[in-house]
Order: structure tokens, then C-alpha cells, then sequence
């Protein structure tokens, strides 16, 4: 009787064991069926190198997991950073079916250089900054500046006709 005893211990202890596991198997499984929705942010931007009195135009797209446009986000959150990592101007791009579209009005004051829009979502903020979307542009000189000559320096010459008495 005792080993009888024994032996429906070892029985139930088993069987709870293994239904645990079957329970916690369910429960990863359908976690990873049904994940949190994780967004894509990418910025097409009109060029990749700019004078540093331009205008950065961009056109913003939002994306779900599975490509499709994302129509929970409204508004997307777009810096312009300098390589130094100093915000030289911020956004917010308002998302209507997953697009989005703004510009950056550069001054002549920036310097020539590389230069970094980061884009992100209010939901993205929650999974660290490794989520958010970095473009990198360049920026170079002066626009006005090089496109103004010098003074051309004209030879005129007057000569007589051939043929007059």
C-alpha cells in the first residue's frame, strides 16, 4: 500500500509538472502569434546633399510590422541633428494612413559637414533609441557664395571698315 501510495505521488507530481509546461508553452506561443505591434518609421528626403541655406523637403512613412501603412500614429517626431549630435531643429509631422510629409528650412549659418534626421513615433519611444530611424545627409558651403562671379572683364575693339574712302 505505501509503495502504491508512493507511486500516485510521483503520478500527480508528474503530471503537474508537465501540464505546467504545457501551460507555459501556451502562453510563449501565443505571445509570439500575436506580438506587440512594432512600428517602422523611413524619410525620404529630396537629395542627399544640401547648401547650407537649402530646404531639406521630406516625405515621412509609418508602417506596421508587416509593411502595411500604420493608422494608429498621427504624429511623427523628426529632429535634425548636427554630427556632434547638437539638435539643430525638430518637427512634428502630422500621419494621415501612414504618410506624412515636412521640410527643414536651413539658415546659411550651419556649417558644412555631415548632418543626421531622426524620426520616430510616440509608440517607439517605448523600446529605446535603437528603434528610431536615423538618414544621414551633407551639408556643404553657401549656395550664394558660389554661384557669384567676379566682375567679367569685357575687351572691346573698334575697327574700321574695309572699303570706305
Amino acid at each position: 500500500m505505501k509503495y502504491l501510495y508512493c507511486l500516485i505521488i510521483a503520478f500527480i507530481s508528474i503530471d503537474s509538472v508537465f501540464s505546467q509546461a504545457q501551460t507555459i508553452d501556451s502562453i510563449i506561443s501565443s505571445l509570439q502569434k500575436d506580438q506587440l505591434l512594432f512600428e517602422k518609421v523611413f524619410i525620404h528626403t529630396n537629395k542627399t546633399i544640401y547648401h547650407s541655406d537649402d530646404v531639406i523637403w521630406f516625405k515621412a512613412y509609418v508602417s506596421e510590422n508587416n509593411n502595411k501603412p500604420s493608422v494608429k500614429t498621427t504624429i511623427l517626431y523628426v529632429n535634425l541633428f548636427t554630427q556632434s549630435g547638437e539638435l539643430v531643429d525638430s518637427k512634428n509631422i502630422l500621419i494621415l494612413n501612414g504618410l506624412g510629409s515636412g521640410q527643414f528650412e536651413l539658415k546659411g549659418d550651419l556649417l558644412q559637414g555631415s548632418y543626421y534626421i531622426q524620426a520616430f513615433t510616440n509608440y517607439m519611444q517605448n523600446f529605446g533609441a535603437q528603434n528610431k530611424y536615423i538618414h544621414k545627409l551633407e551639408i556643404v558651403g553657401d549656395l550664394n557664395h558660389e554661384t557669384q562671379k567676379s566682375n567679367p572683364i569685357y575687351d572691346v575693339q573698334l575697327f574700321p571698315k574695309e572699303g570706305i574712302c
